[in-house]
């Protein structure tokens, strides 16, 4: 995820992790031939067997977004469910 507090809200949205439950998400399972079939390999696919919860991504773009975070510089968070592991 990379967070920029200039982007607009469409540009920090395709930063987000792919793996979480959104429209884009859901516009590209549905255009699979199978959708119900597309979602189950997505998922079987992620090493927690789930998608990710927008309020298990939010905390840390809270934290980000906040005079908290004023010390950090040049991090890279992964917020994907060990999938870069």
């Amino acid at each position: 995820m990379w967070l920029s507090i200039t982007l607009p809200k469409r540009a920090l949205q395709r930063r987000l992790p792919r793996y979480r439950r959104d429209p884009f998400l859901h516009e590209r399972i549905n255009a699979q031939p199978d959708p119900v079939v597309a979602r189950q390999q997505f998922i079987a696919r992620q090493p927690m067997g789930r998608l990710a919860q927008a309020d298990e991504i939010a905390p840390l773009v809270v934290f980000l977004a906040s005079d908290e975070s004023a010390f950090v510089t040049g991090q890279a968070y992964a917020i994907d469910g060990g999938i870069a592991i």
